[in-house]
Order: structure tokens, then sequence, then C-alpha cells
């Protein structure tokens, strides 16, 4: 898909993650450091936000991109935790 929206006109763009194919993190509400999900949407149920989640909660796309099968997606030095959990398919990708 990504690379038939590279023959489109205009100016093409390739999202983080995207070029591997990496799926977005599930991150639950109450792990989220997005101000906006944190500040209006505290009182949210888990599955009401699993349905509109994308739409409240940026921080799903927001995790480091893989670059090895190192722990934090060898994004960073070993034993410093990222701002954000690296996607479960980190390893593969």
């Amino acid at each position: 898909m990504a690379m038939l929206l590279l023959t489109a006109r205009g100016v093409p763009a390739i999202y983080q993650g995207q070029e591997v194919g990496a799926a977005n993190t599930v991150i639950p509400l109450k792990d989220a450091k997005d101000p906006l999900a944190r500040t209006y949407f505290p009182w949210m149920g888990e599955r009401l936000y699993r349905a509109i989640g994308q739409l409240l909660n940026r921080d799903e796309v927001r995790t480091p991109m893989p670059w090895s099968d190192a722990p934090g997606a060898g994004f960073t030095q070993p034993g410093v935790a990222t701002w954000l959990p690296a996607g479960p398919d980190a390893a593969v990708h």
C-alpha cells in the first residue's frame, strides 16, 4: 500500500513505522501520556476507550521506531526506559 501511495502526484510521505509494516501499540488509558487523554477522558471505561481510542490517545502511534531486536527496540541505551513502550512486533521489524 505504501508503495502505491508513492506513485501519487504531490509530495509523497512515509510515516514512521509504515515502511516496515509496524502495527500500533495498544496503550491502556491509565498509562496514557497524551495530555488530551489524561486531562479530559480519565473517567472513560477501557471498553469505550478501545472503541474510539485513536481519536483520544495519540500515544499509540508515538512509540519508538524499531531499530533492532534489542531492549527498547534499539532506540535507547540498555537499561534506559523509553518514553512509551516499543510495539509488540519491534523484535520482528
